[in-house]
């Protein structure tokens, strides 16, 4: 009797060790707000959206390009005919707006701003830090669809170029337009940001609310810097990208991602863009703004 009772010690001292063991908790997986995932979607289809159109419109892409607020609002970008803008100055700020320099155009006419650019390019040395944003386009009738059709586009601006606001010797009036015209009715392209821009043409039959909800949170995980967040939703979403586009940036930066996945391009490319570049980097103008005459 005594030899099947100290048998039964080792036992017991095991059961006891395995009560005391701090369970392991289970992992949590990340939360992903489904409550409204068309919120700050763009119910405009990509090629008919001002961002496209801007693109499109590479005559006006200069400071001081003198258009109409209609023609602003409309996106025809008409120029502001018989009127131009002499002695104009402008800056190069970071994206928080600090000035690094300041240019004098003796004429606001594209061969005079691209002469002054130009020059900039190859005497400043200052590296930008990015802001980094990004947009999701889809059609108003995205829910109604059976197939969900979204664009994608992720862009961040390294420095803009800002025009200081016109004064009335500023302008150069070419007959018998009165100034109180052309200020009534007018607008001028006031700043322009440069950086790199990515477009990612998404086609799937996929629950377009589940879809773009992900595509939110995997977004916010990845600009957060958050990568076990972003490797979690990976696998809980597929990204058939159909068309990918590439603005700014060198040949060789294109060339790297046509071997990758569809969601190794979207995180590769958005780590890449943290690195602070020179202003000399091959930056596009991606980002217009304008401003009414006063």
């Amino acid at each position: 009797m005594r030899k099947t009772t100290l048998l039964f010690i080792p036992l017991l001292l095991i059961l006891s060790c395995k009560k005391t063991q701090t369970p392991e908790k289970p992992e949590i997986e990340v939360e992903v707000d489904m409550s409204n995932p068309l919120e700050n979607v763009i119910q405009l289809e990509y090629q008919k959206s001002s961002n496209a159109l801007m693109y499109d419109q590479p005559d006006i892409a200069f400071l001081g390009f003198l258009t109409d607020t209609m023609s602003v609002r409309d996106k025809q970008f008409n120029p502001l005919n018989n009127v131009g803008l002499v002695n104009s100055e402008y800056s190069l700020t970071d994206v928080n707006a600090k000035t690094v320099e300041r240019y004098k155009l003796d004429n606001a006419v594209l061969s005079s701003y691209r002469e002054s650019y130009s020059e900039m390019l190859k005497s400043s040395n200052y590296m930008f830090t990015p802001k980094i944003s990004y947009q999701i386009h889809a059609t108003k009738e995205l829910a109604d669809l059976n197939k969900t059709e979204i664009t994608l586009v992720v862009k961040a601006v390294y420095y803009y170029l800002v025009l200081n606001e016109p004064k009335q010797e500023n302008f150069k009036i070419y007959s018998d337009l009165k100034i109180d015209e052309i200020k009534q009715s007018g607008a001028y392209l006031s700043r322009i940001g440069f950086g790199m821009q990515s477009k990612f043409q998404i086609t799937t039959y996929q629950d377009p609310n589940k879809l773009i909800s992900y595509l939110k949170a995997y977004l916010n995980a990845v600009l957060n810097n958050n990568e076990k967040n972003a490797a979690e939703l990976r696998e809980k979403f597929e990204i058939p990208v159909t068309e990918f586009g590439y603005l700014g940036g060198p040949l060789s930066d294109w060339l790297q991602y046509q071997s990758l996945s569809n969601t190794e391009k979207i995180e590769k490319y958005v780590k890449g863009l943290f690195v602070a570049k020179p202003t000399n980097s091959a930056f596009k103008n991606i980002e217009f703004d304008f401003k009414a005459l006063k």
